[in-house]
């Protein structure tokens, strides 16, 4: 990745030093390859620049207008997940708001489904689980959505733990029968989704606190064994599910307990 950041950076300023070169889908590539890997290093406040220089590109193509807006608020959301520093998030709501009405006909379903997601997310993050559900719903209930099966699935487990945060447990008994039945019906139901409903139901069924923490205590557990796995892998990508267990054995809020995590990884750079 250092060799790759390097190239990458060199990429950018060679598009930029030779406006010959300069055609708006290769600048724009080659500004997302870089945004990627400084994400992927966690070369946070470089990401963030590279973020607004993208964001700052003016194209008079309605096209590469959406393709901006998509690439760059995304990958802003998913920064500020990953970093949980939930409420800046939050603050893109508005522009992010205008922005899907102003290019609807740019947009397709999947960046809006996946714009709902991370926005539940932010919410959630903030512990405001009653916004969180308003826009997980928009997934759910979306009959239109055809695409994306690993965003709508995501969509179903979050609105399990929204639902778990709520103490929605009578709700919580049939949403599981129809989880199971959704993720099923997408196919066999992976060992990353049997263990985060068979410890749903252990939670909601648990009696003292003792128990519970028990329980959390082995969900946390069980993920950790299979977090290498590279068939079980991408599904931490869509929810930091370690550090909402770390949270709740720790008894600290989950966005404290993400940015703690982001406070060792600068410490370590």
């Amino acid at each position: 990745y250092k060799n790759l950041l390097i190239y990458c950076k060199k990429l950018v300023d060679h598009l930029e030093n030779n406006p010959v070169l300069l055609k708006e889908d290769n600048y724009i590539a080659s500004i997302y390859n870089l945004l990627l890997v400084q994400i992927e290093m966690k070369k946070f406040d470089d990401a963030l620049k590279t973020i607004k220089k993208l964001r700052d590109f003016k194209s008079n193509s309605p096209v590469m207008q959406a393709r901006i807006f998509v690439t760059s608020y995304d990958t802003e959301l998913n920064l500020y997940l990953k970093t949980g520093e939930f409420e800046k998030g939050i603050d893109l709501i508005k522009d992010i708001e205008e922005g899907l009405n102003r290019l609807k006909e740019k947009i397709n379903k999947e960046s809006e489904a996946l714009f709902s997601y991370n926005i539940a997310y932010l919410y959630f993050g903030l512990g405001e689980y009653n916004d969180s559900l308003k826009w997980i719903n928009k997934i759910i209930n979306d009959k239109e959505l055809t695409i994306r099966e690993d965003i709508q699935c995501f969509a179903r487990i979050l609105n399990l733990l929204i639902h778990f945060e709520l103490g929605n447990y009578d709700l919580i008994e049939y949403i599981m029968k129809s989880t199971r039945r959704y993720l099923s019906n997408k196919n066999k139901l992976n060992k990353f989704e049997l263990i985060i409903l068979n410890h749903i139901k252990k939670l909601i069924t648990a009696g003292v606190d003792d128990d519970k923490m028990y329980i959390i205590h082995e969900w946390k557990k069980e993920l950790n064994k299979i977090s290498d796995d590279i068939l079980e892998i991408k599904a931490f990508e869509y929810f930091d599910f370690i550090s909402w267990l770390e949270s709740k054995l720790e008894k600290k809020s989950f966005m404290e307990t993400v940015k703690g995590k982001k406070k060792q990884i600068i410490l370590k750079n």
